[in-house]
């Protein structure tokens, strides 16, 4: 087993549910906006 491959797709892991996270947050703040007609 190679820990270095292992190593590297947590951190895609981590990389991907961080850009979920934000895109949710931007999506959101978006649909505020649209709202509230700024």
């Amino acid at each position: 087993m190679n820990l270095s491959v292992g190593a590297d797709f947590n951190i895609l892991n981590v990389i991907i549910c961080i850009s979920i996270y934000y895109m949710e947050i931007i999506l959101t703040m978006l649909m505020y906006k649209n709202e509230h007609d700024w």
